[in-house]
């Protein structure tokens, strides 16, 4: 609580009298330790529980957000747990978390990705990435009927399949496009995935600033050659790559491209000089202020340190070499 308080206030010394880095530091540094030091808390109750030899029952709710997918004991998707009690006291989890229904049954009778899930649950795995076990369907019950973003992203999924017919190599490109554009990679079969893994190109299936610099560059070059004014053009670009970004999932790689992308746009738009390396420490600071938990994330660390040396190092190197 003083660190958290330290930090507001520092901040808001920062924005009033426009002071000098020092306090902007003690602002980031005290927000981000406040709120890193209640999340560590929270990660360290999750750790226990998921260790703990005794079978302790979890009362959650959780959202749904990728398909099911079977498994050695049953059905497994990906969710995000909007709530969770154990014994009375409240946990936290970060990001999504993978859930796991246990026996036989088919799966349109699991709940369809958007729908909001109660119910009771035990926590499996090692503790750095605890697993949401479900004993049966029977324990959970449907307490939202599928909606919002991940629903969309199913109605989306069901289309490509669609319209790829009985083609095989058709449905083969329908799979592959709902994992490159919509982070679904729950469609494509194992054997597939597991051959993207050995290839070493695994990292392609997973929604990245890869691919909002994709969309970036078509949304832009699209808007170009209609003759939409560069102004104009920014505008529907602000607009356009959040949409896709929380669409596709909003993996903390995609999140940090499309915020490092808005605050280029922005600052063009304001008419400021841009500083690549500056917006890279922003949009860092940002998400580690709303998430610290990211910091100990392999995919967050390398994201932000390959993106920081191609901003900021790369140029400098390319300088030495001859040629154009």
């Amino acid at each position: 609580c003083i660190l958290t308080t330290a930090g507001c206030a520092a901040a808001l010394l920062g924005t009033v009298n426009n002071t000098w880095w020092a306090v902007w530091f003690l602002a980031g540094f005290g927000l981000v330790s406040g709120h890193g030091i209640v999340a560590a808390d929270q990660s360290e109750d999750i750790r226990r529980l998921a260790s703990s030899d005794q079978n302790i029952a979890l009362r959650t709710e959780v959202l749904i957000v990728s398909g099911w997918e079977p498994t050695r004991w049953g059905w497994r998707a990906s969710v995000r747990v909007r709530s969770a009690t154990a014994g009375g006291r409240p946990l936290r989890f970060h990001g999504r978390q993978p859930m796991e229904v246990r026996r036989t049954v088919a799966p349109t009778d699991l709940p369809t990705p958007g729908s909001v899930v109660g119910g009771l649950v035990s926590l499996r795995g090692d503790g750095q990435r605890p697993l949401l076990v479900a004993s049966s369907p029977a324990v959970l019950e449907v307490a939202r009927p599928a909606s919002g973003t991940a629903a969309f992203r199913e109605l989306l999924v069901g289309s490509l399949l669609a319209s790829a017919g009985t083609d095989v190599r058709r449905i083969r490109s329908a799979e592959l496009a709902a994992a490159l554009a919509l982070g679904r990679r729950d469609v494509l079969p194992r054997d597939r995935r597991e051959g993207w893994r050995r290839s070493g190109l695994a990292h392609l299936l997973a929604v990245s600033g890869l691919h909002v610099g994709l969309v970036a560059g078509m949304v832009w070059i699209g808007l170009s050659m209609s003759g939409i004014h560069p102004r104009s053009a920014r505008w529907a670009m602000l607009a356009t790559l959040p949409v896709y970004t929380v669409i596709a999932g909003a993996s903390p790689s995609a999140v940090r491209a499309t915020l490092m992308a808005m605050a280029f746009l922005i600052g063009r738009q304001l008419g400021r000089s841009i500083i690549p390396i500056a917006s890279v420490l922003l949009v860092t600071s940002v998400l580690l202020a709303v998430r610290p938990d990211l910091v100990r994330d392999a995919g967050f660390q390398l994201t932000v340190g390959v993106t920081a040396a191609l901003v900021r190092w790369v140029p400098t190197v390319a300088e030495r070499f001859p040629g154009p």
